[in-house]
């Protein structure tokens, strides 16, 4: 215990005599000066207990060491001592410490003043402008964060330092300010940096993988990341140039997407070309973004986003060719087998072909008004003489069939008529040979477009003429048969045609001898006993019978056989004399005054009639 104590004390003195060299060793000395007077002030609390100790152990007899003894004798001396050292140590560290308040003083204005220099140098220097690469300001911001550090490091020394003397070190408002400014101008340059970063990327991507709506996305988030970080550095120049630029790129996003419209083509680029001056061929593998802007498209915005509005309508009319040329494409005739006629073919409705031509037509006559229509006018005129000749071959298809199936029937179904018009036959037999041969080929071709061509409308424009001709000279035939025999006016040209052709045949005649004679639904015909030069029964009219059944018989049984016109011509003289015969009869047996009830019964309806009239006039006049 007192050797400790004696040790303590001993150290004490020791301190306080150790003269500072720093203000860092003044406020040690000022630390240990509080401490020996805390100990100076408690002495007695150390010194007593102690003696109290050793008297005890003297009282008792108690060996002391010799050290310890010596120990004890030195213990007023070493508090005399300390005392004093601690009053010296007191009076010389008042002397200390104004000598280093003064000194730390000097450093606090040196301090200031350098700061204060080092905010004037930053506004001056430091890298507002827009003219440095990112590179070289951000190495200029970092050389300033060095110095700025530095000067914090003497502020925090000097606080220190006047926390000793008890003075607050103000507040430094000067490295507050480049500290805000600095740390704000980083941000700003760093941004610069990644935006540099973004474009060179951009840039350098291929033109086709260029996404205008993604690049203008990312530019307008850099934009708002910009301006809640650049609120207190507007006025900067590095500020307004990143702002301008990313303004101007953004502002090109819709140039770049009208140049990226795929309604363009080679010749809306080769107009871009003649009015920049340059080639532009956006199809080139080193054509990127960095092009555009190397060509100076950028200030050509008017004319490309002109262009690109004139290729997205042009685009509406060359789909609506396109789908035109698509739909002839496909369209197949519907070419089938003619019954009637082995080896021959018919078109069998043309309705889906009409409503084609008309739907084109009519699209073809709208794209015509459209002021975009240039490209196309070589296109429009082609396809409105391909559909105009496919209409003209339709119509001629089905005009060519009417006829030919008409007059097939006529000339291919009748011998007799073949051999009474012998011409005709033959024109005949040329169109039927071309006419196989044309819709075997279409039937083998199907496509329309294929089968409705110019060289196959001539072709059937010659059928039709050759047609008409033989229909002509087939009316003119008829009228020659009708002017013979007046009563065929009663009967259309086919059922003419119809007896005509059976000319042979007698029984041709009948279901058409109530339009011949009226009231006369048939004759009645009987095998003559003579045949003719062919060895072939020969028919004989014997009478007329009417629709109910009443029968006249001829006077003389009048031969069916020769022209058809020459034996009705015949049969209509039979039918006069008869009746001129059996009207005498039948008035010359009224006037006998037989019964009337007889009489009506045997004589024929028109007869007695007719009789009748006459005995009711001479009754009259008698």
């Amino acid at each position: 215990m007192l050797t400790d104590f004696s040790a303590r004390l001993s150290n004490t003195v020791t301190e306080l005599t150790l003269k500072p060299q720093t203000v860092d060793d003044l406020a040690t000395q000022l630390e240990r000066l509080e401490a020996a007077k805390g100990l100076v002030a408690d002495m007695d609390s150390h010194v007593q207990p102690i003696q109290a100790r050793f008297e005890t152990l003297a009282r008792f007899e108690h060996m002391v060491p010799q050290q310890i003894q010596e120990e004890l004798a030195n213990l007023p001396v070493q508090v005399t001592s300390t005392v004093s050292t601690v009053d010296e140590a007191g009076r010389f560290l008042a002397d200390q410490k104004i000598k280093y308040r003064e000194i730390v003083g000097r450093k606090q204005s040196s301090f200031v003043l350098s700061a204060r220099t080092f905010r004037e140098e930053f506004s001056s220097d430091a890298p507002f402008g827009s003219d440095l690469t990112a590179h070289s300001a951000l190495e200029q911001i970092a050389m300033l964060k060095e110095r700025l550090a530095s000067l914090r490091g003497d502020y925090s020394g000097i606080h220190d330092n006047l926390t000793v003397f008890g003075v607050e070190m103000p507040v430094s408002r000067d490295l507050g300010a480049v500290e805000e400014q600095l740390q704000l101008l980083e941000t700003l340059w760093m941004l610069r940096s990644d935006w540099d970063t973004l474009v060179t990327k951009w840039q350098g991507t291929s033109w086709e993988a260029l996404d205008s709506t993604a690049l203008d996305e990312s530019a307008g988030q850099f934009y708002i990341k910009l301006r809640k970080s650049g609120q207190n550095a507007k006025s900067w120049a590095v500020y307004q140039k990143l702002e301008a630029e990313i303004k101007q790129f953004r502002q090109t996003m819709p140039l770049i997407a009208a140049l990226r419209q795929p309604a363009l083509r080679d010749r809306h680029f080769q107009q871009l070309s003649a009015e920049v001056g340059q080639v532009v061929d956006p199809f080139k593998p080193e054509f990127t973004l960095a092009t555009v802007y190397e060509l100076g498209l950028d200030e050509h915005a008017e004319v490309i986003m002109t262009l690109s509005e004139s290729a997205e309508q042009e685009l509406g009319i060359e789909n609506s060719l396109t789908s035109i040329k698509e739909g002839w494409q496909v369209l197949e005739l519907d070419i089938r087998a003619y019954s009637k006629t082995k080896g021959f073919y018919l078109l069998h409705g043309a309705e889906e072909v009409f409503e084609l031509l008309e739907d084109n037509t009519l699209t073809l006559s709208t794209m015509k008004g459209s002021r975009f229509v240039a490209a196309f006018e070589s296109q429009l005129e082609q396809w409105e003489k391909t559909l105009g000749a496919v209409a003209d071959t339709i119509e001629l298809i089905l005009s060519t069939q009417r006829s030919w199936m008409y007059l097939e029937a006529i000339f291919m179904g009748s011998e007799d008529i073949r051999r009474q018009l012998p011409s005709e036959t033959a024109m005949f037999l040329e169109v039927n040979t071309a006419w196989g041969e044309t819709m075997t080929e279409m039937h083998r071709k199907k496509l329309a477009l294929s089968c409705l061509t110019k060289p196959v409308a001539t072709k059937l424009q010659n059928m039709v003429t050759t047609l008409e001709q033989i229909q002509r000279q087939l009316d003119n035939y008829l009228e020659v048969k009708r002017q013979a025999f007046p009563r065929f006016y009663f009967l259309s040209n086919d059922e003419l045609l119809e007896i005509l052709g059976q000319a042979r045949n007698p029984e041709a005649v009948q279901p058409h001898m109530k339009k011949c004679f009226d009231a006369v639904k048939m004759l009645d015909l009987q095998a003559s006993p003579s045949r003719n030069a062919r060895n072939t029964t020969v028919l004989q009219a014997t009478a007329l019978i009417a629709g109910d059944g009443e029968k006249v018989m001829f006077q003389q049984p009048v031969t069916c056989s020769g022209a058809v016109e020459g034996w009705l011509l015949l049969i209509e003289s039979a039918m006069r004399k008869t009746l001129a015969v059996l009207l005498g009869q039948s008035l010359h047996e009224l006037r006998s005054r037989a019964g009337y009830e007889r009489w009506i019964a045997k004589w024929p309806g028109q007869l007695t009639l007719t009789a009748g009239l006459i005995q009711w006039t001479d009754m009259c006049q008698q």
